[in-house]
């Protein structure tokens, strides 16, 4: 997932501005997102400097609904835009015309996944059988 991340903030900065510019030259960007942990490497971009040192000024626009993505980028309200995949596909097959230039998450399906809390008791998806 960090590869993704990297990459896709790396495409973010060079859409924005095609090549690294000084920071008085500022691109304002708004990037819609929701509330989950996907977009936290956006956050610490910002926080350590990454968008600030390639030119462009992201502000963060959040939404409770990722089905609002769409209509936001129509609008013309948010420059760019996390959807989940359900939500892209209904708006482009209602017609809308977007663009996906990067993905933001892999999962690795070749592997169990499984997150519980530290002191559970529950290592393994065979644990959670009988348990609510």
């Amino acid at each position: 997932m960090a590869c993704v991340t990297r990459w896709l903030l790396c495409t973010l900065a060079a859409m924005a501005l095609g090549a690294a510019q000084p920071a008085a030259a500022q691109t304002k960007l708004k990037m819609m997102y929701t509330a989950v942990n996907g977009f936290t490497s956006a956050y610490v971009a910002q926080q350590e400097g990454f968008f600030n040192k390639h030119g462009v000024d992201v502000e963060f626009v959040l939404t409770s609904n990722s089905a609002n993505n769409a209509p936001a980028l129509v609008s013309g309200s948010v420059d760019i835009a996390g959807p989940t995949m359900t939500s892209l596909l209904e708006a482009v097959d209602a017609g809308l015309d977007l663009i996906v230039f990067a993905g933001g998450a892999v999962y690795p399906l070749d592997k169990d996944i499984l997150v519980a809390r530290f002191d559970s008791g529950i290592e393994k998806p065979t644990d959670l059988k009988g348990k609510r």
